[in-house]
């Protein structure tokens, strides 16, 4: 009994692991070098700001592409 039940479920296991799968369909040059569809990846844009506090000069990073203060005021 203990066979029986070890043969199908080896045998239920062997069947679940043999799904079919499916290539995808040809795909011709020209899409292949297309890229209008593509996605680029960018850098984030930044800039320094300078002033004078107090008379210490001082400098801070601006995120142009996010739009937020990446720092404080750093003395330079």
């Amino acid at each position: 009994m203990k066979n029986l039940f070890a043969i199908l479920l080896t045998i239920m296991i062997c069947l679940s692991l043999c799904i079919p799968t499916y290539a995808a369909g040809h795909v011709s040059e020209a899409e292949l070098q297309n890229t209008d569809n593509s996605i680029s990846i960018r850098a984030e844009q930044t800039r320094l700001y300078y002033r004078e506090y107090k008379g210490i000069k001082q400098k801070r990073l601006w995120s142009i592409t996010y739009g937020y203060w990446k720092t404080d005021w750093i003395n330079c």
